[in-house]
C-alpha cells in the first residue's frame, strides 16, 4: 500500500476582518484567501485526506461524497488556501455545494444527475397539477399586442389565445402562474394619452419667403447653427425637406400668417387636424386632381384622373413631461409645369423630431412653380375678326412657390 504524503509548510495565516471568498462553486470560505502556504505537496494523497487537511487548516466543515476515490498530487509554491481549493475542484472534475452549515464535495457527474432528478421530479408534480382558463378583458389596448409579450409568463403547459371580437385573452395555465400574467397585465393595459396633431399646409410665393421672419437657406454645414433650433429658423436638411421649430410664444406667428394671406403672398391649401394615441400613426393627405384625357383599347376617348398631394405620416410619442418625439416621413408630389404629357414628380423623406406640446414644427423645401397666361390687347380691335390677333398680346408669366407646412402637437389628456 502507498504511503500517504502530504508535506506543508504555512507561511502564516493573517488574523484580522473575516471576509467570506468565493471559490469554486460559489462557495464561502472566511479568509480563504488570507491563509498562505509557501510550499504545499501531495503524492498520491487521499482525496478525503486532502480536504480533511483543508477544512482543519480553514476551520471549516467540509464533507467529502464517499464514492470518490480520487488520489492527489500536487506540488505548489506560494499559493493560497483558495487557489489550492480551487485548483483540485477543477483538476479533479469536482463540484463544491455550499450546504447549511458545510461545504459538500462530489463529482461533476453526479451532481447533474441529481440536478436532473430533481427536475423531473418537479415536472412530475406540475403534470399532476390541474390547469384552469380564464377569460381576460383588455380594456385600453388592442389585444393582439399583449399576446407574444405574455408568452413568456406563461409555464410550459401554459396556452394563449385572442379574441379580437371582444377584445380579450383566453388563458390556460397552472395556479401558480396567473399572479404574474395578472401583473403583466395590469402593467401594460393602460390608457395611452391623447395628442391632437394640428397642420397648416401653406403654399407661398417664394419672393415673399423671408417675411415670416424665418431663415430658409438654413443647414446642418452652416456653422451659425446651434445644435438647438432657435426660434425663427428651418435647419437641418431632411432629403430635400428641411425643418426648423417655432416655440410657443416667442414667435407672432398667427398675426405674421394673416397679414401675408390678406396681401396674396401666400395662400392656405389645407387645414387638416388629426387626434391620436401616443405610438400609434396618423395620416395628413392635401391632394389635387387633374384630368387627363386618354384612349382605351377600342379607341374611345376616356378621362383618367391624375393625384398630386402632400401627406405626412406622424407617430408620436410621449418622452416624458411635456416632450413629444415625433417620426415623420414626408411625401410631396407635384405637377411638372409646362409638361406636353402629365407628369409628377415624387419627392420623400423620413425623421424624427423632438419637440414641445405647443410649440409648431416648420417644414419646408417642397418647392414649385406657377404658369400664370394673361391676355390683353387694344379694345374693340382686338376682337375682330381676321385682324383681331395682330391687337391681342398673349404672356406667360411663371411664379415659383414654395410648400410650408407647419405641424403643431398638443397633449390633450
Amino acid at each position: 500500500m502507498k504511503k500517504l504524503i502530504i508535506i506543508v509548510t504555512i507561511i502564516g495565516i493573517c488574523f484580522g476582518a473575516i471576509h467570506a471568498q468565493k471559490l469554486a462553486g460559489g462557495v464561502k470560505v472566511p479568509n480563504a484567501t488570507r491563509i498562505k502556504f509557501t510550499s504545499i505537496v501531495f503524492k498520491d494523497a487521499d482525496i478525503h485526506a486532502v480536504f480533511t487537511f483543508l477544512a482543519d487548516t480553514a476551520n471549516v466543515n467540509i464533507v467529502v461524497d464517499p464514492e470518490l476515490k480520487n488520489k492527489i498530487s500536487l506540488k505548489l509554491e506560494n499559493v493560497t488556501w483558495a487557489e489550492v481549493f480551487n485548483m483540485i475542484i477543477d483538476l479533479y472534475d469536482l463540484k463544491a455545494v455550499q450546504k447549511t452549515g458545510y461545504i459538500y464535495i462530489l463529482s461533476t457527474s453526479k451532481y447533474w444527475k441529481r440536478k436532473f432528478d430533481e427536475l423531473e421530479n418537479v415536472k412530475k408534480e406540475r403534470e399532476q397539477i390541474q390547469t384552469e382558463t380564464r377569460v381576460i378583458r383588455i380594456h385600453n389596448v388592442d389585444a393582439r399586442n399583449l399576446a407574444t409579450p405574455l408568452k413568456t409568463a406563461l409555464s410550459e403547459r401554459g396556452d394563449i389565445v385572442v379574441d379580437p371580437t371582444s377584445n380579450s385573452l383566453i388563458i390556460n395555465d397552472l395556479p401558480s402562474q396567473f399572479p404574474t400574467i395578472l401583473a403583466m397585465i395590469d402593467s401594460l393595459d393602460r390608457m395611452r394619452r391623447q395628442i391632437k396633431i394640428s397642420c397648416q399646409i401653406l403654399q407661398v410665393d417664394k419672393k415673399y419667403l423671408n417675411e415670416f421672419g424665418i431663415n430658409w437657406m438654413a443647414s446642418k454645414q452652416d456653422a451659425t447653427i446651434s445644435a438647438s433650433i432657435s426660434t425663427n429658423r428651418v435647419a437641418d436638411a431632411i432629403g430635400n425637406f428641411t425643418w426648423g421649430i417655432i416655440r410657443a410664444g416667442e414667435f407672432n406667428f398667427d398675426i405674421k400668417l394673416s397679414a401675408m394671406i390678406s396681401q396674396d403672398k401666400s395662400r392656405i391649401l389645407d387645414e387638416p387636424h388629426v387626434v391620436t394615441m401616443e405610438n400609434i400613426q396618423a395620416e395628413i393627405n392635401s391632394s389635387v386632381q387633374r384630368a387627363i384625357t386618354m384612349l382605351d383599347q377600342a379607341g374611345n376617348t376616356v378621362y383618367q384622373m391624375i393625384t398630386a398631394s402632400t401627406k405626412l405620416t406622424v407617430t408620436p410619442q410621449i418622452a416624458g413631461g411635456d416632450s413629444i418625439i415625433l417620426n415623420l416621413n414626408v411625401e410631396r408630389s407635384a405637377f411638372v409645369p409646362g409638361a406636353a404629357q402629365v407628369e409628377i414628380t415624387t419627392r420623400s423623406a423620413k425623421t424624427t423630431v423632438a419637440i414641445e406640446s405647443g410649440d409648431i414644427l416648420v417644414i419646408g423645401g417642397l418647392s414649385g412653380e406657377e404658369r400664370m397666361e394673361t391676355q390683353s390687347g387694344v379694345p374693340i380691335l382686338k376682337d375682330i375678326p381676321l385682324i383681331g390677333p395682330l391687337f391681342r398680346f398673349k404672356s406667360v408669366e411663371k411664379r415659383p412657390y414654395v410648400i410650408v407646412i407647419f405641424l403643431r402637437p398638443e397633449i390633450v389628456s
